[in-house]
């Protein structure tokens, strides 16, 4: 039996009528034996095996209690992902082994909605998490040079508080831009604390009054790059095809740049994006 094998005896274990439980260091060869009992589970994901995979890899997962569920005739009910992740990354992982688990009670497994990296950051004390977590998915990408016109690969829950730990000027950036403010929608997005995050590791005071003037649309005249980028944004956001959060940053970031070369004839231009001809992402000088 699998109950014997993997030692499902000894002090941590939790006991109560035939419900037993017990923290285990599952290895590659014990997923696969335990996967061996996956006879009836939901289509395997790649995508997220691959996720999970890598946080193993990187050091990132960590025992939080999740337990896999065992039923009373054998039957792995959950967890499969998880042992799936392990047998890809070679990487043990500690879980607590639940056995007699009443087989009629599957359909209530996994079935609360997962957390998302706002929900990390805010039970790590963050005001604005959401916007904080997307900021840090954002300065990654821009960092590792994998952002894109069009979006960005979001962190994994378990990458975001790395992220927020390495990033936490973005509290500051934050509150630059919406402290004080009624912000139009266009305004009220991720891609604008991190323009003046990556603004402010340049050179704080000119990053925070470009982000004023392009918010407020204060002091700004025909040719100047902030005036060209508002209108441009503005004109964008009423459209059929509003700016996708890739586009607004990158264009923000080209207008930073005209600036501070003190360009004074400036035009925004909404990036190319097609199959054959795509701008190289900018980077802010």
């Amino acid at each position: 039996m699998m109950q014997m094998q993997i030692g499902l005896a000894g002090p941590n274990e939790v006991v109560g009528g035939q419900h037993l439980a017990k923290v285990v260091v599952v290895t590659p060869e014990m997923a696969k034996e335990l996967l061996s009992m996956n006879m009836l589970n939901r289509p395997l994901s790649k995508v997220k095996v691959d996720r999970y995979a890598a946080s193993m890899r990187a050091g990132l997962w960590r025992y939080n209690g999740e337990g896999l569920s065992i039923g009373r005739s054998g039957r792995l009910l959950n967890g499969q992902h998880r042992l799936h992740a392990i047998i890809a990354s070679g990487v043990s992982c500690e879980m607590v082994i639940a056995y007699g688990v009443a087989e009629e009670n599957f359909s209530t497994l996994d079935s609360a909605p997962g957390r998302s990296g706002a929900d990390i950051a805010a039970l790590l004390g963050w005001e604005n998490a959401s916007m904080a977590s997307a900021c840090a998915s954002i300065l990654t990408a821009y960092d590792t040079k994998t952002l894109s016109w069009g979006a960005w690969h979001a962190l994994s829950v378990m990458e975001v508080p790395a992220a927020l730990k390495k990033y936490p000027g973005i509290r500051e950036s934050i509150v630059s831009v919406t402290k004080g403010r009624d912000l139009v929608r266009l305004f009220r997005q991720s891609w604008l604390p991190a323009a003046h995050f990556i603004f402010a590791r340049l050179d704080e005071p000119s990053a925070t009054q470009f982000i004023r003037r392009l918010i407020d649309g204060a002091d700004l005249r025909k040719g100047d790059p902030v005036y060209e980028l508002r209108g441009v944004l503005v004109k964008m956001s009423e459209s059929r095809r509003p700016p996708l959060k890739g586009e607004a940053l990158g264009m923000t970031i080209r207008a930073w740049n005209a600036c501070r070369n003190k360009q004074i004839r400036y035009r925004c231009q909404r990036p190319r994006l097609t199959e054959e001809v795509s701008d190289p992402f900018p980077k802010a000088i």
